[in-house]
């Protein structure tokens, strides 16, 4: 059974007793942050509602790596949009920004996630191409977003039950601590950790035992390779 965040953090004590209660939390909050995305450890499905002319849709900003997104155009109508970039389509297509007629309007096929301007900080969105036609009603058109989803931990709630042990957190915390207080540990644990990353990496990816293909941890330990 997985550990409570509290018992993790007990563990964690015996490697930096001298680490305070207060600081030992936000460095787990870190690390959790980190682990959770690399391992894609909370996927989720958010729906987008659409309306007619408006190319742009708020995405929380908890959504921290998107995997597909699919247009339904009803409940047996739908398919897959193609990702791209705002880099791309400023070199591929450099009049995409200033579309906004109701010819440039249409069923996305495309989309792409950029950063945009809130008050003094910045919010995620999601645009789409052709700029959607049509408003949402009785449920569609919608766009799902696949995607993984951040998350926070309280102190009685559990870790991830698919990791293999507590230490890839333990490890994590102990670098983060490491590089502020014991500077000559930094890159032992920091090896540590990496080393766990790439055991859950594999644990995560090869869960299904009879599955004719395997995972192979790349060396950048983001990326995972078929064999």
């Amino acid at each position: 059974m997985a550990s409570t965040v509290t018992q993790l953090l007990a563990k964690f004590a015996r490697h930096y007793p001298e680490c305070g209660s207060t600081r030992a939390s936000q460095i787990f909050d870190d690390a959790h942050r980190e682990i959770n995305i690399r391992l894609r450890l909370r996927e989720n499905v958010v729906s987008v509602n659409l309306t007619d002319g408006t190319q742009e849709y708020d995405l929380a900003a908890t959504y921290q790596l998107i995997h597909s997104v699919f247009f339904f155009e009803s409940a047996s109508s739908y398919w897959p949009l193609e990702a791209t970039s705002i880099d791309h389509l400023d070199v591929l297509d450099p009049y995409w920004r200033g579309r906004t007629e109701s010819t440039d309007e249409g069923d996305p096929t495309k989309y792409y996630i950029r950063n945009t301007t809130d008050s003094d900080t910045s919010k995620q969105v999601i645009g789409f191409l052709p700029i959607p036609d049509t408003t949402t009603s009785a449920g569609y058109p919608i766009v799902k977003v696949y995607a993984h989803q951040e998350g926070t931990l309280t102190t009685s709630e559990t870790l991830p039950a698919s990791l293999l042990s507590d230490q890839i957190y333990v490890y994590k915390m102990a670098e983060i601590f490491s590089a502020e207080h014991d500077f000559k540990k930094v890159a032992y644990w920091s090896d540590l950790y990496e080393k766990e990353f790439q055991r859950n990496l594999i644990h995560i990816k090869n869960r299904q035992e009879r599955l004719d293909t395997s995972w192979t941890a790349a060396s950048n330990g983001f990326m995972s390779s078929l064999s």
